[in-house]
């Protein structure tokens, strides 16, 4: 087998093929995987031997989406604070944001890195790299492309919970910012074709494409914004002039914020997606009209990145242990 090979090939690839390409290159398997997963090792060892991650040394800024000032080439359709209260009775505030990009001005992955995205995750479905296309190709007809960000400061973390680990703070976090952007994406969809956070909204189980079949629920089977090759880490860099910040094992530290993305596509002006967005955000039932009586702060201290392709660069953080309240 070649050494290199389209994205498109890899995604068409049967499991046979996938598999010989394996051995041929005498990588590590079980044919028991499913065939997203098959793919995705292929893709990844390739992509490592082609060396074409990209490794920046840049030092991360102290500024926050709270405080930049962004780029004049972007476009800022919205730029707003809402509150959200749990089931707990707990509120919080999040920072929702939507941008307008150029379709051909989203920064991608290569075709390699697009496979390599997910890591060394064991599970696939539909959305997955190895099934998801190209963001180029999905529904070129749509010729307008929205950004959405929703931001939690990370200090109601340490205010609300006491963890002392830093996997339950990121899953807490992850399972508030990921469950409103569904719900709001969800709303979207009407409206044109969204990107969304996480796994499938198909919900299959398990999952008939991971399996070698066709999509039992094409109409509902979408990608995250990464599953199709954008680069959410570049994004972040071009909106706010720092990469995304991210949370590290065996730190007991946790990033002063945390953004999840989602991407809409539609054939709307500006000012009219951004409306249909707020109200979108008015509609979920953990909306509330209010300013919340406490927004926490905490004093950030600096550290080194010890791992992945910011090694060495700096990010800030909050110590889950010794955080020092500012009010």
């Amino acid at each position: 087998m070649a050494m290199y090979i389209s994205y498109e090939d890899m995604r068409t690839m049967p499991k046979h093929e996938v598999i010989a390409g394996l051995e041929a290159h005498s990588l590590h398997y079980n044919p028991d995987w499913d065939l997203g997963r098959l793919r995705r090792t292929l893709g990844m060892a390739l992509v490592y031997r082609q060396a074409t991650t990209y490794k920046p040394k840049d030092q991360y800024s102290k500024r926050t989406p709270f405080d930049y000032n962004f780029y004049d080439e972007d476009k800022v359709l919205l730029d707003t604070e809402i509150c959200y209260r749990t089931g707990s009775d707990r509120v919080y505030v999040f920072l929702v944001q939507m941008f307008e990009v150029a379709r051909d001005a989203v920064p991608l992955f290569t075709e390699w890195e697009q496979l390599a995205s997910c890591g060394e995750c064991k599970g696939s479905s539909g959305s997955c790299p190895g099934y998801a296309p190209r963001f180029p190709t999905i529904r070129p007809e749509l010729g307008s492309f929205y950004a959405i960000t929703i931001t939690l400061d990370m200090a109601f973390c340490l205010f609300y919970n006491s963890y002392n680990n830093w996997a339950r703070a990121i899953t807490w976090a992850d399972r508030l910012s990921v469950g409103l952007m569904k719900r709001v994406l969800l709303r979207l969809d009407q409206y044109g074709y969204v990107l969304g956070a996480g796994a499938c909204t198909g919900n299959c189980r398990p999952c008939t494409l991971a399996r070698g079949e066709g999509c039992k629920k094409p109409k509902y089977r979408r990608h995250s914004m990464e599953a199709t090759g954008i680069n959410c880490d570049l994004l972040h860099r071009r909106f706010y002039g720092e990469y995304l910040p991210w949370a590290y094992k065996g730190l007991n530290l946790i990033p002063t914020y945390m953004s999840r993305y989602g991407g809409f596509l539609a054939n709307l002006q500006g000012n009219t997606a951004a409306r249909f967005l707020m109200n979108a955000l008015r509609k979920d039932d953990h909306y509330i009209d209010r300013q919340p009586p406490i927004e926490p702060e905490y004093e950030p201290i600096v550290r080194e990145i010890p791992s992945g392709i910011h090694k060495g660069s700096t990010q800030y953080f909050y110590s889950l242990t010794d955080a020092e309240r500012i009010r």
